[in-house]
């Protein structure tokens, strides 16, 4: 398994052009991924609606 974590700058030690290029790749995987995820909890009834009342 490989790890899809995000690597993170800290003070006077930013990332490197390899750690750059690696979280751009995961980042284009994953927004693919979630905008799916998020058409599904949108469109498609995906919402739970919490009320207070009679049903």
């Amino acid at each position: 398994m490989k790890n899809k974590v995000h690597e993170k700058g800290y003070r006077n030690r930013p990332l490197t052009d390899e750690q750059k290029t690696s979280n751009t790749t995961t980042s284009k995987i994953r927004a693919k991924v979630e905008h799916v995820f998020g058409f599904m909890e949108q469109s498609m009834k995906g919402l739970v609606l919490k009320s207070v009342g009679i049903v």
